[in-house]
């Protein structure tokens, strides 16, 4: 059964919507209470956490999530070491840049395998 490009296009979209969506769930089930503080700036503005780093090293902590901030389109990332209140770093054109490599990744898959189903169907 042959599917096509854009069925495959969907799908690949849907699977980044549901890393993204996990990702947000992973950090909903741990919270940094420093983190909801600093993003409490952002009032109107949806997070959504892209991902994160927590480590712990020598009783050290280090703790790191990047967000995108849903209306604004901005991303923000927070970093934290051990107790020392919270870093918070904005990126404006990130969002932009972001979205530019997943689409030129999204587009590349797509013609790739277009391209395949091109030469099953030239063999044929």
């Amino acid at each position: 059964m042959k599917t096509s490009g854009i069925k495959r296009l969907i799908g690949l979209v849907v699977f980044c919507a549901v890393g993204i969506f996990l990702a947000s769930l992973w950090s909903r089930s741990t919270p940094l209470p420093a983190f909801n503080e600093a993003l409490a700036a952002y009032k109107g503005q949806t997070p959504l956490v892209l991902g994160g780093r927590d480590r712990f090293e020598g009783g050290e902590s280090y703790h790191r999530r990047n967000y995108v901030l849903l209306l604004s389109f901005k991303f923000v990332v927070i970093t934290q070491r051990g107790n020392e209140p919270p870093v918070v770093r904005e990126e404006t054109g990130g969002f932009v840049l972001f979205a530019a490599v997943v689409m030129a990744a999204l587009l590349w898959e797509w013609w790739r395998r277009s391209e395949k189903v091109e030469e099953g169907e030239a063999d044929n």
